[in-house]
């Protein structure tokens, strides 16, 4: 990472007990020598910042009281945190990204912070099947609840920049490496234990390494032109899902990858929507008796079986296979590219990991973490 000196800046980095936001509170001050604040809720979750000289402050973003402690005579507010919805709890869940947000804003605005990031995805555009995805390609609204709430999250840091509040929106890809949950923690203990089926693996993963996106963190906080402008994060070139997933493979010397024609995947899809719908519901403890029964019903259950993102494979029972659910199918099958000139224009922004140099950093970690 290069040569920044924050030693005289204040940084406030939010949602810094996660993934992203620890390595960031970690980079901050190992290589860059800023003064560190954090608000946290629990802080049994804050041992991996908690070996740091930082300053915490117990609090929730939802609470304007404690966001306006934490914001207090910041230089820098880096707004990682984000809460994730299940089914039962979703709009609650996008009420309260939206309310922290907000909270932020109105008191970077009130303490004339220097400069606020906000953390958006690439998820906020949805067309992404082929060509190229930039900061000028289509948004829209699409009924999922985490791009939704980041697309609204982003008009609402617009409209705090039309007002003078100089504000960053950063857009990382899909990002991988040490701790992370979705990418990388999830996908080996996956492997390890089932089957993983995917299209034919030839669709594009914009991938990056973790502390890519912490250098664009970064360089968004100190950089002139980067006021009120958004940024894609990317790595400089994508990787194929077969070798995104089969890097992990190969970590774990498994042979857990499964390849099914996409009209099955889309078959399996179109099942489990109708058994997580009304009717299909109901239907469920006819099913579960059914399946009691294989002979009775031989040709219907050995496709049920794949219901519910799980399918048993012939050539062993004791291993179940995950399904993609219609969101994953999408990503897999997409073969759109993700551009960085934008960063690399404005911030200077160069990934420094390739993709084979990332995942070798973390398999280093996984090793670690006895994962492997």
């Amino acid at each position: 990472m290069r040569n920044i000196d924050l030693s005289n800046q204040r940084v406030l980095v939010t949602g810094a007990t996660g993934f992203l936001g620890s390595r960031l509170v970690e980079k901050l001050i190992i290589d860059h020598n800023a003064r560190v604040r954090v608000i946290i809720r629990n802080f049994n979750k804050a041992a991996r910042i908690a070996r740091f000289g930082i300053e915490i402050i117990k609090g929730d973003v939802t609470d304007p009281d404690n966001v306006d402690s934490a914001v207090k005579d910041c230089d820098i507010v880096i707004h990682c945190a984000w809460s994730y919805s299940d089914k039962h709890n979703e709009k609650e869940t996008k009420q309260s990204n939206i309310e922290g947000l907000k909270n932020i804003l109105r008191a970077a605005e009130r303490e004339k912070v220097k400069r606020t990031i906000f953390v958006s995805s690439q998820a906020v555009y949805p067309d992404r099947e082929k060509g190229y995805i930039t900061e000028d390609s289509a948004r829209r609204y699409t009924g999922n609840v985490y791009p939704d709430t980041k697309l609204r999250c982003e008009e609402i840091v617009r409209s705090f920049s039309e007002k003078g509040v100089p504000v960053v929106t950063v857009q990382p890809t899909t990002i991988y490496g040490p701790w992370s949950t979705i990418w990388t923690v999830n996908p080996l203990m996956r492997l390890k234990k089932m089957y993983l089926a995917l299209d034919d693996g030839e669709g594009l993963c914009n991938a990056v390494y973790v502390d890519d996106v912490v250098e664009a963190l970064v360089l968004a906080s100190v950089k002139e032109k980067a006021v009120g402008e958004t940024f894609l994060i990317s790595g400089e070139e994508p990787a194929r899902w077969k070798d995104f997933y089969g890097a992990y493979e190969k970590m774990l010397g498994v042979n857990s990858l499964v390849y099914k024609d996409p009209k099955t995947l889309k078959a399996h899809i179109r099942w489990q929507k109708f058994f997580e719908s009304g009717v299909g519901k109901l239907l469920f403890p006819i099913r579960q008796v059914l399946r009691e029964y294989p002979l009775m019903v031989k040709g219907y259950l050995l496709f049920k079986t794949s219901v519910g993102q799980v399918e048993i494979k012939k050539e062993d029972p004791r291993k179940p296979t995950r399904m993609p659910n219609e969101v994953i199918f999408k990503i897999l099958q997409a073969k759109a590219i993700v551009k960085i000139d934008k960063a690399k224009r404005l911030l200077d922004y160069q990934p420094a990991f390739d993709f084979e140099r990332g995942m070798a950093m973390t398999e280093t970690w996984a090793k670690w973490a006895n994962l492997l």
